[in-house]
C-alpha cells in the first residue's frame, strides 16, 4: 500500500522517499514518472551489446487500416530475417496493438460471473413471481369457468388472464432495468473496494450498452411470460363446473393423491442414498480416486448425499402436509395450536412446499459456499496436495549458478553467514530454470498467451508429488522427459512438441486450454515449438506458470542459465523461518525473495474466497427474497382465512392465541427450510470440513440465518395484526 511496506533485499536511502512518492503510487501505481529522449537513453544505458533493446515502428500522423498493418507485419517477417537471424539476438516481431487489444479482453467474463453470483437470486425472484401470480389467479378461477360455460373456448377463456400477465411482465421487466443498472454499478464498486482481492485492480468501470439493456429486457420478459402462462394453465386446467365451484384446491389435492406413490418411491430412494453414502465413504468402500475436475469419488459421494438429504427433507414435508390435511385436531391447548398450525399449512401444500423449497435451496448455497472457504496458512505440507510437501518458495532476479544441495554449493551459500543464520542441514532445495513470461495466475485479469516457463530437474521429476486433476497416467511427471519430436497433429503444422504441466486454474481460465491442447512458442505468428499440455495440477503452487523438463527448456531458451525459481523443504515452521533468513541473506546479491508456500497459496485463494464471499452475499439476498415470499404467502393465507379467524375469535379464542397459531405455522415452514438447507450443505461439505485448511465463518453464517429467521417471523406479524383489527361482526356478515 505504501513505500513503508517495502521489504527490500538491499540497502536503500529510504529518507529520500517523500509523501509525493506515496501520493503518486496511490494515484498511478507503476505508471512511469518521466519519459526521456532517445538520445539521453543512449548515453545513459548503452553497452557493449548495443544501444537498443526494442524497435517500435509507427506511422507519424497516419492511421493505417488493419489490412495494411497486416501487410506491413508480413513484409517485416520476410525481409528482416534475410539480414540476420532473429533467434541469435532473441528478437521477435510483435504486433503490439493487437496484443494489447487481445489482452484487454480479459481472462474472465464478468458478465457470466455476475449471472452466476446472482443465480439463486434470479431463481428466487422467478419462483416468487410464479407464486404471486398463482395467488391472484386462484381468486378469479370462477371467471374462467363462467366464460367457458357461456360458450368461450378454453383458450379464449384464458386469454384475458394471459394478456394481463403479459402486460405485467412487460411493465415489470421495463421497471427493473434502472435498478439493474444500479445493482451492476454496486457490484463493480464492491469488486474494486471490498472485494478487490478477486480483481487486483480498482480500474473497473460500468460500460452501459443499449444492446445489453435490450437483451436483459427480452430475457426477463420471456422468462416471466413462460412462468405466467404455465401458472394460468395449471390453475385453470379443469372443466367449467370445477372452475365455477372454485375447485383449484380440490384439484391440487387430487394431484397430490395421484403423486403419492411416486413421492413415496422418491422419498425412499433419496433417504437411502443419504443414509448409505456417508458410511460407505468413511469405511473406505468408495475409492479415493479422481472422478472429474480434480474432485475425488469421496467428495462427489458426499455431495450426492447432501443433495439426497435436501430432497428427503422437502419430500417428507410434502408427504407430512398431505397426510396432515386429513387428520383430526385434538389434545391439550399447546398441542391443539400446533396441530392447527400444521393443518393450516396443509390447506394449500403447493404454496407451503414451494416457499420452503426456495428457502432451503438458498440456505444450502449460502452454507455450502461459506463452508468451502480455505486457509492454506493452517495446512501442513503434504506431498500429494497443492503445496507438494514444500514450505518455502523462492525467486531470484539473477540466476544462481551453483547447486544448493551439494557440499560445494552449501559452502558458497554459508560464506558470510553467522551461526544464527545458517541454513538448517535437513533443508532440501529444488531449483528450476526460468524463462520469464506473462503472469497467467488468477491475480491477473488480462488475457495471457505464454506464461513463465520453468525447467524441472531430474531430481524433482523423480520426487514427484502434488495433486493432479483429470490427468491420465500413473506418473505424469515422468512424461516431461520425452524428447521433442515433430507431430503432424500439432497446431500450425508439423512442429516439435514439448510436454508441459500446468495448474488447472491457469490452463482453464487464463490460457483457455485443456489436456491435449497446444500452446505455440514463442508466439502464434512465427512458432518454432508446440507446448502440449499433458497434465493439470489441482490448486498448486505452480499457478501462473508451465513446467517442463530442464533439458527441453534449454532447447527452447538456451540463454536461461542457473536456477531462478526454488522450492524448499523444511522439517518444521521454525526451520522454514531459519532457511528463509539464510537464503535471503546469502543470496542478497542475486535479489532473492523467499516466501511461505502457504502464504502464496493464500494469495491465490484470496480470489476464490472473495468470489465465494460475493456469492454468499447474493445467495443471502436470494434467501431474503424467499423469506419475503413466505411472508407474502402467509399474508394471503391470512386474507383467505379471515372468516375462520373471525369464527375463532367469536367462540372465545384470544388474539394472542391466534397470533401464536399463525406464527407457529410460519415459523415451522421457515425453520424447516433453514434446517434442511443448512444440514444438507454441511453433509455435502463434510470432506472439506474435516481437512486442516477449512476456514468456515461459523459466526457469519449463524448471524445470516438468524437475521433471515427474524425477518421472516416479524414480517408474518403484520398481516396477523391487520386481520385482528377487523371486527368479528363485519367479517362474518360480509362473508
Amino acid at each position: 500500500e505504501g513505500f513503508d511496506d517495502w521489504d527490500q533485499p538491499f540497502e536503500m536511502e529510504m529518507d529520500r522517499i517523500t509523501m509525493r512518492d506515496d501520493d503518486w503510487w496511490d494515484l498511478h501505481r507503476a505508471t512511469p514518472r518521466a519519459f526521456i529522449s532517445l538520445q539521453t537513453a543512449e548515453e545513459l544505458w548503452k553497452n557493449r551489446f548495443g544501444r537498443y533493446t526494442s524497435i517500435r515502428i509507427a506511422m507519424k500522423d497516419i492511421a493505417l487500416p488493419e489490412d495494411r498493418l497486416q501487410i506491413l507485419e508480413q513484409r517485416l517477417q520476410e525481409s528482416v530475417p534475410a539480414h540476420f537471424e532473429l533467434s541469435e539476438l532473441d528478437l521477435r516481431i510483435r504486433p503490439v496493438r493487437e496484443e494489447g487489444l487481445r489482452a484487454a479482453t480479459g481472462a474472465n467474463n464478468f458478465g457470466g460471473l455476475f449471472i452466476g453470483f446472482s443465480f439463486f437470486l434470479i431463481v428466487s425472484a422467478v419462483l416468487l413471481a410464479s407464486l404471486m401470480f398463482q395467488l391472484g389467479l386462484q381468486q378469479r378461477v370462477a371467471q374462467a369457468g363462467l366464460l367457458e360455460a357461456l360458450g368461450f373456448t378454453p383458450g379464449g377463456a384464458r386469454r384475458p388472464m394471459k394478456s394481463e400477465g403479459v402486460l405485467l411482465a412487460a411493465a415489470g421487466s421495463a421497471c427493473g432495468l434502472l435498478p439493474g443498472v444500479w445493482f451492476a454499478d454496486g457490484m463493480i464498486y464492491g469488486l474494486t473496494t471490498w472485494w478487490r482481492g478477486a480483481t487486483g485492480t480498482q480500474f473497473l468501470r460500468l460500460d452501459l450498452q443499449p444492446l445489453s439493456l435490450l437483451t436483459a429486457f427480452l430475457i426477463v420478459f420471456c422468462v416471466s411470460v413462460l412462468v405466467i402462462l404455465r401458472a394460468v394453465r395449471q390453475i385453470t386446467d379443469a372443466d367449467p363446473r370445477e372452475l365455477l365451484l372454485g375447485g383449484a384446491a380440490r384439484i391440487a389435492e387430487q394431484s397430490m393423491g395421484k403423486e403419492s406413490a411416486v413421492l413415496s418411491l422418491m422419498t425412499i430412494v433419496s433417504l437411502l442414498s443419504g443414509v448409505v453414502l456417508p458410511p460407505a465413504v468413511l469405511s473406505g468402500a468408495v475409492p479415493a480416486g479422481e472422478a472429474f475436475g480434480g474432485l475425488s469419488w469421496q467428495v462427489v459421494c458426499f455431495f450426492l448425499a447432501g443433495f439426497s438429504w435436501l430432497a428427503t427433507f422437502l419430500l417428507l414435508l410434502r408427504r407430512t402436509l398431505r397426510r396432515r390435511s386429513q387428520d383430526l385436531v385434538g389434545g391439550a391447548e399447546a398441542a391443539t395450536v400446533r396441530q392447527l398450525a400444521f393443518a393450516n399449512a396443509a390447506r394449500n401444500p403447493q404454496r407451503s412446499v414451494l416457499t420452503t423449497t426456495m428457502i432451503a435451496l438458498a440456505t444450502f448455497v449460502i452454507v455450502a459456499v461459506g463452508a468451502g472457504r480455505r486457509n492454506p496458512v493452517s495446512e501442513e505440507p503434504d506431498k500429494n496436495s497443492g503445496n507438494g510437501g514444500f514450505r518455502l518458495v523462492m525467486e531470484t532476479s539473477l540466476p544462481v549458478q551453483f547447486d544448493l544441495n551439494t557440499t560445494d554449493g552449501r559452502e558458497k551459500l554459508q560464506f558470510g553467514l553467522t551461526p544464527e543464520t545458517t541454513l538448517p542441514e535437513q533443508t532440501g532445495v529444488f531449483s528450476f530454470r526460468m524463462r520469464p513470461g506473462e503472469d497467467a495466475s488468477c491475480l491477473n485479469l488480462f488475457q495471457t498467451t505464454l506464461p513463465t516457463l520453468l525447467g524441472a530437474t531430474d531430481e524433482f521429476i523423480e520426487r514427484g508429488g502434488f495433486r493432479f486433476a483429470d490427468t491420465p497416467g500413473a506418473a505424469p511427471w515422468q512424461q516431461l522427459r520425452e524428447i521433442p519430436a515433430s507431430d503432424p497433429k500439432a497446431t500450425n503444422g508439423s512442429l516439435p512438441v514439448i510436454p508441459v504441466i500446468g495448474d488447472l486454474n491457469t490452463l482453464q481460465f487464463s490460457l483457455k486450454k485443456k489436456i491435449g491442447d497446444d500452446i505455440l512458442f514463442p508466439n502464434e505468428q512465427s512458432p518454432t515449438h508446440a507446448l502440449r499440455v499433458i497434465g493439470m495440477l489441482d490448486s498448486s503452487i505452480f499457478q501462473g506458470v508451465l513446467v517442463m523438463s530442464e533439458e527441453n527448456l534449454r532447447l527452447l531458451a538456451p540463454e536461461t542459465a542457473g536456477g531462478r525459481y526454488f522450492l524448499i523443504e523444511a522439517t518444521d515452521a521454525a526451520a522454514a523461518d531459519r532457511a528463509a533468513l539464510a537464503l535471503e541473506t546469502a543470496l542478497q546479491p542475486y535479489g532473492a525473495d523467499a516466501e511461505l508456500v502457504s502464504r502464496r497459496l493464500a494469495d491465490f485463494l484470496a480470489v476464490q474466497n472473495t468470489y465465494l464471499a460475493t456469492f454468499q452475499l447474493l445467495g443471502g439476498l436470494g434467501l431474503l427474497v424467499g423469506t419475503l415470499g413466505l411472508a407474502t404467502v402467509m399474508a394471503r393465507n391470512v386474507l383467505e382465512r379471515r372468516r375462520e379467524i373471525a369464527m375463532l375469535r367469536a367462540i372465545g379464542f384470544r388474539g394472542s392465541r391466534i397470533t401464536r397459531l399463525i406464527l407457529t405455522e410460519n415459523t415451522a415452514l421457515l425453520v424447516w427450510g433453514l434446517l434442511a438447507g443448512a444440514v444438507s450443505a454441511l453433509i455435502a461439505m463434510l470432506p472439506h470440513l474435516r481437512s486442516t485448511g477449512a476456514d468456515v465463518p461459523w459466526l457469519e453464517l449463524a448471524v445470516t440465518l438468524e437475521v433471515v429467521a427474524l425477518v421472516g417471523m416479524v414480517s408474518a406479524v403484520i398481516p396477523i395484526r391487520a386481520a385482528l383489527s377487523v371486527t368479528v361482526r363485519d367479517v362474518l356478515t360480509n362473508e
